[in-house]
């Protein structure tokens, strides 16, 4: 099991992904204004860099117990978490795969110079946002596979042909003659 749900589900539920395979991982729940504290179960099991708000942007004390927090509310009506893990990524050969379930539609953003191969479910949209894949997903269970770096891209190869282009007027200026390289130039285009 990859993920558990938190006790009153989240109102926003926000995944950025790293490229080393760690997950940053935001949520937004409503809790019991009258408790002292409230447990929330955390998506993931190796909880690191944990920072919990109150509505107020106030720091609220917590204590983590493996895959729980246990959160000192001190009368709030709204709690803020955010925390990395690297339990929502499994890495096979080049291909990455984010796996989550969850109890309400939530959003993940995907590094940069990232390729999507594979979706368990259809999106509710997806969008790019400074070169990053930005998409949102319906509740339930959903697997996004993606390869990082993957050459090949039309803004790649276009750089590559001015790159080649240049050095070529450079080489023909100074009196070389070119006609293989010129030749794979035009293939290239």
């Amino acid at each position: 099991s990859f993920v558990q749900y938190a006790i009153g589900s989240p109102k926003v539920l926000d995944f950025t992904i790293y490229t080393d395979g760690t997950t940053h991982v935001f949520y937004q729940t409503d809790v019991d204004s009258q408790s002292p504290d409230s447990t929330l179960n955390l998506y993931g099991n190796s909880i690191e860099n944990l920072v919990v708000q109150d509505e107020n942007g106030t720091l609220l004390s917590s204590k983590v117990n493996e895959s729980t927090a246990t959160i000192e509310t001190l009368g709030s009506s709204t709690v803020k978490a955010d925390y990395d893990t690297p339990d929502l990524i499994s890495k096979n050969g080049k291909t990455w795969t984010f796996h989550v379930n969850s109890s309400i539609d939530y959003s993940i953003l995907l590094p940069k110079n990232s390729v999507i191969v594979g979706m368990s479910v259809s999106p509710l949209n997806m969008q790019i946002v400074d070169d990053q894949s930005l998409i949102s997903l319906p509740s339930g269970s959903s697997e996004i596979n993606y390869i990082i770096g993957v050459l090949g891209t039309s803004q790649t190869a276009t750089l590559a042909i001015q790159k080649a282009q240049d050095f070529i007027n450079t080489i023909t200026s100074a009196g070389v003659k070119t006609p293989m390289a010129l030749a794979k130039l035009d293939e290239a285009k």
